[in-house]
């Protein structure tokens, strides 16, 4: 968002922004060696302010943190001070906001996958957020047909390679 008192202080800095912008494109598709590329918007999150619709339901299940945190109750700065006894008592296994929880947040994501899909069959949907780069998360994203995850720069070799390997393991046909 460009905050200005006139709309040709708003074109001026957009214009400013615009040479950096088409570089950054540029240096994605070529890093991508002609594979497909999903640009995503900075975008809030609209789910919160927006009635519930087929779209809301697949932004819930790109967003992982809010999902994990609307289906347990609690948020993830609340969490760490808890989670180490959950995981004692075994009622976590791992980290909720790095590795879905398959059987909780999964069911929802598959029932928004499904939901999404039945409505529009050609929808791209995908994870975002840490468990965009832990292999098993994206092993389950691949299972339940999403398209894409989306990670932190530093988690991309890891994801690439899940992904890899669930295209393999998974191989239809």
């Amino acid at each position: 968002m460009i905050v200005s008192k006139t709309v040709g202080q708003r074109r001026k800095a957009l214009s400013k922004l615009l040479p950096m912008q088409r570089g950054d494109f540029e240096g994605i598709y070529e890093a991508m060696h002609g594979l497909p590329v999903t640009i995503r918007y900075l975008d809030p999150p609209l789910h919160e302010f927006l009635p519930t619709s087929s779209y809301d339901i697949a932004q819930l299940a790109k967003d992982m943190n809010d999902l994990t945190q609307m289906t347990f109750g609690f948020s993830r700065d609340d969490a760490g001070g808890f989670l180490n006894d959950y995981y004692e008592k075994k009622i976590f296994e791992q980290d909720p906001f790095a590795r879905v929880d398959q059987k909780g947040v999964g069911k929802l994501i598959e029932m928004a996958v499904a939901g999404g899909r039945k409505t529009r069959p050609e929808i791209k949907l995908g994870i975002c957020g840490e468990h965009g780069g832990d292999p098993s998360s994206i092993d389950f994203c691949h299972r339940m047909g999403l398209s894409y995850v989306s990670c932190s720069p530093f988690r991309v070799p890891i994801a690439r390679l899940a992904a890899a390997q669930a295209a393999i393991n998974h191989k239809k046909g």
